[in-house]
């Protein structure tokens, strides 16, 4: 019984987060789900990233065998995730949010001031359709096959927005 009400209770809080995730589709293209270990899920393609889980450490989960089932082995993309956290230094001016790197397999971007914040993957981030828009509070993270290795401009109008950015 206590099982089955824990269940419940997962299934409650998944469908919480896929509403959540509806809702905030406009400003955030991926979410994950954090899972408690990444041999728990079930369904999974062996060896094969899966970008919509993260264990509880923040890692991308794979499997060891299809389904998590009892026996697999977890595994997970080996990346050291390097902080790119910070603030705009000169509001109104891009700047480097990350700097070119061939072994980047992904990041975490959330804008944590009160103001639009724009990045962009490709060129120069500037406030116009050229850049992805975040507003505040809203986060991104590209799917890891569409991640880019050039460096990843961002653009905010005042000094001092702050932001969030993990890099792996």
């Amino acid at each position: 019984m206590r099982q089955m009400n824990i269940r419940l209770v997962l299934a409650s809080l998944t469908l919480a987060l896929c509403t959540v995730s509806a809702a905030r589709a406009q400003t955030s293209p991926f979410q994950a789900i954090v899972v408690p270990s990444c041999g728990a899920i079930s369904g999974l393609v062996p060896n094969e990233p899966h970008m919509g889980y993260m264990d509880a450490q923040g890692r991308l989960c794979t499997s060891g065998s299809a389904g998590g089932s009892a026996g697999a082995t977890d595994t997970v993309v080996k990346s050291s995730p390097t902080s790119r956290s910070g603030s705009i230094a000169a509001g109104g001016t891009a700047q480097v949010l990350m700097p070119a790197n061939a072994a980047r397999r992904g990041f975490i971007f959330q804008n944590q001031s009160v103001a639009d914040l724009y990045i962009n993957e490709t060129g120069t981030a500037a406030p116009d359709q050229s850049s992805l828009r975040l507003a505040a509070g809203a986060y991104y993270t590209p799917p890891q096959q569409q991640s880019s290795t050039g460096a990843v401009s961002i653009f905010g109008s005042t000094t001092g927005q702050a932001f969030f950015a993990r890099e792996f």
